[in-house]
């Protein structure tokens, strides 16, 4: 009666999905699919002790970077070093991994050489720290990773760790985010998280392709599973699917301009120029300055950073700022939707200007939407869902309208001058 049962509810098992699905059925255009046993045959047997080669063998062929990882990762992770499994329902714990020998030990298996056997696949929890993304020998932030982060769930055979959750443990650790390259250092933050692997690494642009170095680390063991070298085309990894989540830390005292859009602007009857002044906030020696001008009450000046960036592990920004008079500037950052790459939506907090230096601390849910206005998109871009979406940000901006500001002696500012130092995230 009880083998019917169990035989029974492993029949319900597989018809609900969650079970046995040929490795080998899982086209390029779908990546891995999901499966929860493995079909191998006994090569060697020792008392408790067995071999058995795994039939596992993934056609990686025509898929795309993220799922060539993936499938990759599932080779070489699939089982692990003192992993409790079952094999033909009996328990077992792997010993070792040798490509796709692997040595068990259990008791009452009586297994026979060459025998077929059905080696159940247990899920693995899988922290993925962000890559650090390099070009020209600098970074330029982090690899968005939430395409990577799919394709491994889509695999069914992993649990991954939220990104949040990494980022806390690396902040108590005082460690980066990104380029974990220490294997031993991987290791103890996985363990922290309760992650079985890490994967970690970095991708340079070489000049017409992207070259990948990625590693998989066993936490347990400290061992590097498999080390992934890939090369990657623009068309599989594009620009706008880089997204920086550094914190910013735009002192200006190097001369760079950090991204901001310096240099004279002119539209719409609207002035505006931006350099690096060689003044600065808080005992520093630079800033940037920018100069304005207006002759409409719609007339507006932006001071913009158009970088894409994931701002999903910070509170807020802050910054110095002072103005030639008092008036109001807008600190804004602009998203994009999560499922209409064309739609923005605008998030602003007042800031009150004075002609001292001041430090300002913006929490991000301070910010308040603002509906676009002619000329600050197309129709299209007016197409927002009014939802904050700090992981899709494209553009940090201080902006200035007439319209926005105080008036002073009954007049709107017109002209005039501010400067911001010291601008980063928190």
């Amino acid at each position: 009666m009880f083998r019917y049962l169990l035989s029974f509810i492993l029949l319900l098992f597989i018809v609900t999905g969650c079970a046995t699905t040929d490795p080998k059925s899982a086209g390029p255009a779908e990546g891995v699919k999901s499966f929860a046993f493995v079909d191998g045959q006994v090569v060697d047997v020792a008392g408790d002790m067995f071999t058995i080669r795994a039939n596992l063998n993934l056609d990686k062929s025509g898929m795309d970077f993220n799922q060539r990882v993936a499938a990759t990762i599932v080779e070489k992770a699939f089982l692990l070093e003192n992993m409790v499994t079952r094999i033909n329902g009996k328990k077992a714990t792997v010993i070792e991994g040798r490509g796709y020998i692997y040595i068990f030990a259990g008791q009452g298996h009586k297994f026979t050489t060459g025998q077929q056997v059905k080696i159940f696949v247990p899920k693995k929890t899988l922290a993925v720290t962000n890559f650090k993304a390099l070009k020209n020998n600098e970074e330029i932030g982090d690899l968005w990773l939430e395409d990577l982060t799919t394709a491994m769930v889509n695999t069914g055979q992993f649990n991954v760790v939220e990104r949040s959750r990494l980022g806390t443990i690396l902040t108590e650790l005082k460690l980066e985010m990104s380029g974990l390259t220490d294997s031993s250092q991987a290791s103890k933050v996985g363990k922290l998280l309760n992650a079985d692997i890490i994967l970690t690494g970095s991708v340079a642009d070489m000049g017409g392709y992207w070259n990948a170095n990625l590693r998989l680390v066993n936490t347990a063991t400290s061992v590097i599973l498999t080390a992934i070298n890939d090369k990657i085309t623009y068309g599989e990894l594009k620009p706008d699917s880089l997204r920086d989540s550094s914190p910013l830390n735009a002192s200006f005292e190097d001369g760079k301009t950090y991204g901001f859009n310096v240099g004279y602007k002119e539209r719409k009857g609207s002035e505006r120029n931006t350099i690096v002044d060689s003044i600065g906030a808080n005992g520093t020696k630079k800033c940037l300055r920018t100069d304005f001008s207006v002759n409409k009450k719609k007339g507006r000046i932006n001071l913009a950073n158009t970088k894409d960036r994931d701002l999903s592990m910070y509170k807020g920004a802050e910054f110095y700022a002072k103005g030639d008079k008092p008036f109001n500037i807008k600190f804004r950052l602009v998203d994009e939707n999560r499922d209409n790459p064309h739609a923005i939506d605008i998030f602003q907090y007042n800031i009150r200007l004075t002609k001292e230096w001041k430090k300002y601390r913006v929490d991000f849910s301070e910010l308040r939407y603002k509906k676009p206005r002619d000329g600050e998109g197309s129709k299209e871009m007016r197409m927002g869902d009014t939802v904050l979406n700090l992981d899709l940000i494209r553009d940090v901006i201080f902006f200035y309208s007439p319209s926005q500001s105080p008036l002073v002696n009954g007049q709107p500012t017109k002209s005039g001058t501010y400067w911001v130092d010291e601008v980063k995230f928190y």
